[in-house]
């Protein structure tokens, strides 16, 4: 087992950039100008060629590649969160934040019970879905040759 984190820590870890649509690295966006008050900040925000029928990047899924190779599904909610740490945070890398997250998480009673009630409702959710998706395809099946 040490071997395995040793040639972990041989292999150097990339940093992985913020995305360029999430309004960090917008060059329209300038993140050091503080409104004197809500009012201001609402009417600056708000532009006439907006429309509620129009997503904003934050309402759409997207699917985050990290340096490891993996593609992982993130709400949308954690991969805010997440890139507003890395591009605050530039000493620390993605999966060094992830580790200390699930670290700290685990050693709290409260929160690993949390924890695992949130993996039970989604590993039911991903289940059901696959059992939905084996019949269709069953029937599909059983249809096509009769």
């Amino acid at each position: 087992m040490n071997d395995l984190y040793q040639r972990l820590d041989k292999n150097p870890s990339r940093k992985v950039t913020p995305r360029t649509n999430d309004g960090f690295t917008d060059s329209n966006c300038d993140r050091k100008h503080n409104f004197a008050n809500s009012q201001e900040s609402v009417d600056a925000a708000v532009s006439p060629d907006l429309s509620l029928s129009t997503p904003q990047p934050q309402q759409t899924e997207y699917l985050v590649e990290t340096s490891k190779s993996k593609l992982l599904t993130l709400e949308v909610g954690v991969r805010k969160d997440l890139d507003q740490i890395l591009f605050e945070h530039k000493d620390v890398s993605w999966d060094t934040v992830l580790e200390a997250a699930l670290i700290t998480c685990l050693n709290n009673p409260t929160a690993q019970k949390k924890i695992l009630k949130l993996a039970a409702q989604r590993l039911a959710a991903r289940k059901q879905s696959a059992v939905y998706k084996r019949t269709l395809t069953m029937s599909q099946k059983y249809i096509s040759t009769k």
